[in-house]
């Protein structure tokens, strides 16, 4: 016939028919459901040097502004976030850096109680580089696995609490994200 060309081909519970527009559009799709980490321009790492903290593909928003006034730092929950309030930033004309330190909590202070042992230097080390930056922002947005630090000390939410606390004093806003959402099979 003239009709869309397929393939009909045995799949493993029945024949499966595939197409030339079937493959393409199942292969944008694959594409726009990567993980977060991978996204641009979600800036993810393990650990963290000062010039990380300036790259130019850690910033998204609104362009014609030629500051970056607010940092969305987390740890790998936090890039979940960035597409959302990149967008979010685009709208409100303001320029926002992303950071993610994978298993750190986002706090200027010790975090080695909170993580597991494997990570608490390049955890240590990162909130120290965070923390020398946070100067630049006058808008910071934490996001987190806050139960998982939680579940490691009961200090967690004091030491969360009193990080807010002393940013906002510093006359920033600051902002907590809650979670990412799960689903469950």
């Amino acid at each position: 016939g003239s009709g869309p060309q397929a393939l009909a081909k045995l799949a493993r519970f029945g024949v499966e028919l595939e197409s030339p527009h079937y493959t393409a559009q199942l292969a944008a799709l694959r594409a726009a459901t990567q993980p977060a980490f991978l996204a641009a321009p979600v800036c993810q790492f393990q650990a963290i040097t000062p010039a990380q903290m300036t790259l130019d593909r850690c910033v998204s928003g609104a362009a014609s502004n030629p500051r970056v006034e607010a940092l969305l730092w987390g740890d790998s929950n936090a890039a979940h976030y960035q597409g959302m309030l990149d967008v979010i930033a685009q709208h409100a004309g303001f320029r926002l850096r992303n950071i993610e330190i994978g298993s750190c909590p986002p706090l200027p202070g010790n975090v080695s109680a909170f993580v597991a042992p494997r990570r608490a230097r390049d955890c240590e080390h990162a909130s120290a580089v965070v923390r020398d930056a946070l100067n630049d922002y006058p808008v910071v947005i934490l996001a987190g696995l806050w139960t998982a630090y939680q579940q490691r000390s009961a200090e967690f939410l004091p030491s969360l609490f009193a990080s807010i606390d002393a940013l906002a004093r510093s006359h920033r806003l600051v902002v907590v994200l809650g979670k990412a959402p799960t689903l469950t099979g």
